[in-house]
């Protein structure tokens, strides 16, 4: 049962971004069809405008990315909501802080690229190694190395997983505060009947 819900959710997920990101991909397709046919004899010339404006239109699959991203958070608090249901809730649990989510985002890309950057180090001395000596023994000892000096993922996988949830409960508390206010003033009182 789990599994189906999950599946479901995901499904409409990807469909719902695939959606809005389909004028950018077929901008890009076309462009690189276009790139394709290009000859020497008969250059066909590709406005970067037109790379521009596929680009920008990644911004609405972002957005849609952040509008449902608390989907399945909801799906494991929740045991009987159905797929659809759980997509609207996020998108409602979601109003006013996708920017908060995006710039928790961008607190661990920082981190990511320290974590990476053993890896890169090792991967150039790697290249060099190989291309100076042509000794594959060598350079497979730097690849080697590659692993562990990137254990820095280790650590950081489970922080963002657990900031992530952290973040849900943060905006799961408030939507149940505003929910609550709201429905406590919809409620007609007694000086409202007079």
């Amino acid at each position: 049962n789990y599994y189906g819900r999950t599946l479901g959710t995901y499904l409409l997920y990807a469909l719902s971004i695939f959606v809005v990101l389909l004028p950018s991909v077929i901008i890009l397709a076309t462009v690189k069809v276009m790139q394709n046919m290009s000859t020497i004899q008969h250059p066909i010339h590709v406005s970067p405008i037109w790379v521009l404006v596929a680009v920008i239109l990644f911004i609405p699959g972002i957005i849609v990315m952040y509008m449902y991203s608390q989907t399945f958070y909801i799906l494991v608090d929740e045991p009987n909501i159905k797929p659809l249901e759980a997509l609207r809730k996020s998108k409602k649990m979601m109003y006013g802080n996708k920017m908060k989510m995006f710039r928790l985002g961008l607190r661990f890309i920082w981190w990511a690229l320290l974590c990476i950057a053993p890896m890169i180090v090792c991967f150039i001395v790697f290249g060099t190694v190989f291309a100076l000596t042509g000794n594959m023994a060598v350079s497979v000892i730097f690849l080697f190395l590659a692993i562990p000096l990137s254990a820095g993922f280790l650590w950081l996988v489970p922080y963002m997983k657990t900031t992530h949830v952290k973040f849900y409960e943060d905006i799961k508390k408030n939507f149940e505060a505003t929910q609550n206010n709201s429905s406590v003033s919809d409620t007609p009182t007694i000086q409202d009947a007079t």
